[in-house]
């Protein structure tokens, strides 16, 4: 185990700082079963090293693929419904459509030679099943690794047994020199030297770590566990005491204790080692999904017999015991646990009763944390508030299940649901943000703020895929719905989502009436951000007839951004103007915006930003040839190009278009104009 991070956004497979040890074999094995067969499942009981496996196959073959590999990590998911989901955002796809489909990833994946690993598998088999079967039939170009304790029992699948380390045979005579030559010896060893210092197999102590592996049946999570005993106890003593345990546990045949139960039996000793107080963590923090940092261990395990001040010597002393893994993420030290003692930690848990208490602290825990991102949306830390919650991703998820699991927790749900309402957009999560909220409104029918900012968010989502006939009515229930509230701030954000469906509607004038009331409700209730996101739209709907009017909203709206610190509404800003300007043949004046644009959107790469490569910005004119100058805005709250599905840009995408395919000018976001002569461009979404 011991502490990771993440390799960078390219090589798409998690590097863990511990060597990889041994499976030479196996791995030349499941690379020959892969060229063969396009899927290939790792089996084996849990704590073999499947995934460790998988990831070292993946590093070693990422030459064999031309597009790369990526892994699709399934430990945190327990919806299959989010299962397409989960695969698009593994593979970089984020969809604004009105359904992510199976058909969308097989389209993005049409032209690619890529390898997939799908981690962790076994809790949604049958799913797995079916969508890495309908990919591989639609993709010949595609390979498949998964890790799961089942098969998946696909046709043309091909399986591999992952095997414990090989251990040496049960003899008393090891020299240090043959012990080394078993992978399971030179796993302990090093382990054992990481919290040692300066351990290592010698002579005087070769028969005690021959008789550890041997009794350990070389299942690595077991080895690891034993290391981390290292640090408090002799080898002589970890011996007697699995020796003793063992023994008793099977009358003495060790042939009659499974693997598995192996690693049950040295999790329930390396339990008992443990401190009072980390074992009322390690089964309390089993509710975090995806990690967690000392803030939210604090915050949800923390009782009379666990206080907030000790939870930080609690998890030193997990980590130490590789209970916990550290990670770092995005400047801040997180905790996570393997699933086999993740799942371990949870049944205790389960069995002292305390279950839904802590996951309902959980659930408190994240509404809190997605409350303060709402807060400091629009300011300077909205960055680093959209990285936090997507870190937080899995966790979310937990809580919306156990809202959904819980009679009488629906509203809570909806407000779990509709504080990250930037963050769906921003992540690209807007179908999964859907998927919630619509099971949230049919699980709580009862009329309440809660449920009426539900139904905004719901048609607002809607809208922003494209889903025109479904939100349509669900806008004007919300509107209805804050009108017998009385909400000033609900009743602004109507007519804004009324602005929506107008302009999708092809009623330009009427989505810029609407924008101008939503504007001036927002500014009435003080929602200064409200009204900064209607200005720059309004801007866009106004600029074919009155493009004073447009300039003076774009720099208003850069204006107030700037002041707050701002950066996602900014861009769109910075765009729209770019947009009016190349429309009054400012072509200049346009380029040279744009050219601004790429240092502002680099600090949106945790929200979906990508600025191309040469920083030339979002425009580039160009008679003979096209060029893809431009920032690709992948996701945002209103795609940044006239898109001719987009509301508010429709009316400009015709004219952009025509001139685009005339080499006239190259200017898109939320998707990629084609490099090469004029006769070849054409707008192509993402």
């Amino acid at each position: 185990m011991g502490t990771q991070k993440q390799s960078g956004a390219d090589a798409g497979i998690p590097i863990d700082l511990t060597a990889f040890i041994g499976r030479r074999e196996e791995v030349a094995a499941v690379r020959g079963l892969l060229a063969g067969s396009r899927l290939v499942t790792l089996t084996g009981v849990g704590g073999v090293g499947k995934t460790r496996l998988a990831y070292h196959i993946g590093v070693t073959m990422a030459r064999a693929f031309p597009d790369g590999v990526r892994v699709v990590e399934l430990a945190g998911l327990r919806d299959p419904g989010l299962l397409v989901d989960t695969v698009a955002a593994s593979l970089g796809l984020r969809n604004q459509r009105a359904h992510l489909t199976l058909d969308l990833v097989v389209e993005h994946l049409r032209t690619k030679r890529m390898l997939l690993v799908v981690d962790n598998c076994e809790h949604l088999a049958v799913e797995c099943a079916k969508v890495i079967d309908a990919l591989l039939r639609a993709l010949p170009d595609l390979r498949v690794l998964t890790t799961s304790r089942h098969v998946l029992g696909i046709t043309g699948e091909g399986t591999f047994v992952v095997s414990p380390l090989p251990v040496p045979l049960a003899k008393r005579d090891w020299s240090a020199e043959e012990l080394r030559r078993y992978s399971a010896v030179v796993l302990f060893e090093q382990r054992a030297a990481s919290v040692l210092p300066g351990f290592e197999v010698t002579q005087d102590n070769a028969m005690a770590v021959g008789r550890l592996v041997h009794w350990l049946d070389g299942l690595p999570l077991a080895l690891e566990l034993a290391a981390a005993r290292m640090r408090t106890l002799t080898l002589q003593d970890i011996l007697v005491r699995m020796e003793q345990r063992f023994t008793l546990l099977t009358g003495g045949s060790r042939a009659a204790l499974p693997r598995q139960q192996t690693l049950r039996e040295l999790m329930d000793w390396s339990h008992e080692l443990c401190s009072e107080g980390e074992r009322t963590l390690w089964a309390r923090a089993s509710v975090f999904l995806g990690g967690f940092d000392l803030e939210a261990a604090e915050a949800v395990c923390t009782s009379a017999d666990l206080p907030e001040h000790a939870v930080l010597d609690v998890v030193h002393g997990l980590v130490a015991k590789s209970v916990l893994i550290r990670q770092e993420n995005n400047g801040r030290a997180r905790y996570r646990m393997l699933e086999t003692v993740r799942e371990y930690g949870q049944e205790h848990l389960a069995e002292s009763g305390a279950l839904a208490r802590f996951r309902r602290r959980h659930r408190d825990h994240h509404l809190e944390i997605a409350a303060r991102a709402r807060d400091g949306w629009f300011g300077p830390d909205q960055v680093a508030w959209m990285a936090r919650l997507r870190s937080e991703h899995a966790n979310l998820r937990a809580a919306l299940d156990f809202c959904l699991d819980t009679p009488g927790e629906a509203a809570t749900g909806m407000e779990l649901a509709t504080r990250p309402r930037h963050y769906w957009i921003a992540h690209g999560g807007i179908g999964e943000g859907r998927r919630w909220l619509s099971r949230l409104l049919a699980a709580g029918t009862q009329d309440s703020a809660a449920r009426a900012e539900a139904l905004g968010t719901y048609a607002y989502l809607g809208l922003m895929q494209g889903a025109v006939a479904e939100a349509a009515p669900l806008v004007i229930e919300f509107q209805q719905a804050a009108t017998r509230l009385q909400d000033a701030s609900a009743l602004a954000w109507a007519q804004h989502h009324l602005a929506l469906t107008a302009g999708f509607r092809g009623e330009a004038a009427r989505a810029a009436e609407f924008f101008e009331d939503a504007m001036t409700q927002h500014r009435a209730v003080g929602d200064v951000a409200g009204a900064a996101e209607c200005m720059f739209k309004l801007a866009i709907a106004v600029c074919m007839g009155d493009t004073d009017r447009a300039l003076s909203l774009c720099q208003e709206c850069q204006t107030i951004t700037s002041e707050h610190g701002e950066s996602w509404i900014r861009v769109d800003a910075l765009f729209a103007e770019c947009l009016v300007r190349w429309q009054i043949g400012e072509r200049d004046t346009a380029e040279a915006l744009a050219r601004q644009s790429p240092a502002s959107a680099s600090a949106l790469r945790p929200m979906g930003y990508r600025p191309v490569r040469g920083g030339r910005g979002l425009v580039r004119g160009g008679r003979r040839r096209c060029r893809t100058r431009c920032l690709s805005a992948r996701h945002t709250p209103v795609p940044l190009a006239c898109h001719r599905r987009h509301p508010v840009r429709r009316p400009l995408h015709g004219r952009i278009a025509s001139a685009v395919r005339q080499g006239d000018a190259c200017v898109v976001a939320g998707g990629a104009v084609r490099s090469g002569p004029a006769s070849r461009c054409g707008f192509h979404p993402r």
